[in-house]
């Protein structure tokens, strides 16, 4: 079990089983559904620690804090999700002007995508 820095939330943390290929990602990785970001998201980091972990070799499994089982290319997806996010938030001039991508929207709570854009623009724009 490791503390990987914080993504998601200052808390987050991992747990790795290397020999069977399982990696306990908590809320670092959402499969299927939108993530969370909060006021202490370091969306950034988080990439970074999704990527990190899509470079381990004995990973198959990734059982992620929200959403089914999950795989590595769950965690590209995720990736997707927050530099899609933070792209957007970064290059327009109202975050009334974001529409949700249609890769998104049969993700479980996509009132959350909304939130996530309005956070994102704070984050990243103040």
């Amino acid at each position: 079990m490791f503390s990987p820095g914080g993504g998601h939330s200052f808390c987050d943390a991992i747990l790795h089983i290397p020999e069977e290929k399982v990696i306990f990602m908590g809320d670092l990785l959402f499969v299927q559904c939108h993530p969370t970001f909060f006021e202490e998201s370091d969306l950034d980091n988080w990439v970074e620690i999704l990527e990190q972990v899509k470079k381990m070799d004995n990973v198959s499994i990734a059982i992620p804090g929200h959403g089914q089982v999950g795989t590595k290319r769950d965690l590209s997806k995720l990736v997707d999700y927050i530099n899609g996010i933070s792209k957007k938030v970064r290059e327009i001039d109202s975050i009334a002007e974001t529409e949700m991508p249609a890769s998104y929207r049969d993700w479980q709570s996509p009132e959350i995508y909304r939130q996530n854009v309005k956070m994102a623009h704070a984050l990243l724009n103040d």
